[in-house]
């Protein structure tokens, strides 16, 4: 009986990292890291949100530089992506809104705005500078979800919101 519940409990933990790791699609091209996360769940709870008046996501990516047990990881940068979906009353459809660079798109479905709020596709995120060869690194991501388009941006925000869910990834830089 001892024997099945290990194996049931290291078989849970082995799907969780599993889980963690899975879906964060890295690519280095010559000049920039470029980042893809395809959204890992069912988009109906944003799609109710949306339609109660608007939802936002707030990406959280943090690149750091593996190093040794004893020694913390450098952390190398941070990105922060804040995407907003809201209905345009106006025009009709919807408005899809991106900070800190300021894109904005107006969207006629709700299905192709959902898309574009929450999938990342081969987004240009660090500088190759920042890299050095041969170093590892590992890049985590966590996603927050807010109802309406006002997202907190004081220093206390995090405090109040933990993510919806969190992935990671680590490569050698070239």
């Amino acid at each position: 009986m001892r024997k099945a519940a290990r194996w049931l409990v290291a078989f849970g933990l082995c799907g969780l990292l599993h889980a963690q790791t899975a879906g964060l699609a890295l690519r280095l091209t010559h000049d920039v890291l470029r980042v893809s996360v395809p959204w890992p769940g069912d988009m109906h709870a944003l799609a109710e949100l949306a339609q109660q008046g608007g939802v936002a996501l707030r990406w959280r990516f943090v690149l750091a530089r593996v190093r040794s047990w004893w020694l913390p990881d450098e952390e190398i940068g941070e990105l922060v992506i804040t995407r907003t979906l809201a209905p345009d009353l106006l025009a009709g459809g919807w408005r899809v809104h991106e900070e800190p660079s300021g894109l904005s798109w107006h969207v006629d479905a709700l299905s192709q705005a959902l898309k574009r709020l929450a999938v990342i596709q081969d987004f240009p995120a660090f500088d190759r500078s920042l890299l050095q060869s041969g170093a590892r690194y590992r890049l985590q991501l966590e996603v927050e979800r807010y109802a309406g388009t006002t997202v907190p941006t004081g220093w206390w925000a995090r405090l109040w919101v933990s993510p919806i869910f969190s992935l990671s990834a680590e490569f050698r830089a070239p």
